[in-house]
């Protein structure tokens, strides 16, 4: 089990995710707000943003076309 710090966006809260269970994109929820997240795994950094962003990402794809 390999753990990494993250911060939740919403209450700042600090926790721990464990890094080997999660992929990109997985869905979880902060612990003290409960507020929904996306892992996000890029050049091996771990970070969790709000869900709402994956939502923003595809109207912008599709506006484009």
């Amino acid at each position: 089990m390999r753990t990494t710090k993250v911060k939740c966006p919403d209450c700042e809260e600090r926790f721990e995710l464990d890094i080997i269970e999660y992929d990109d994109n997985d869905a979880i929820e902060c612990p003290e707000c409960y507020a929904s997240l996306l892992v996000k795994v890029h050049e091996g950094k771990v970070k969790v943003v709000p869900e709402t962003e994956k939502y923003e990402d595809l109207s912008a794809e599709t506006a484009e076309e």
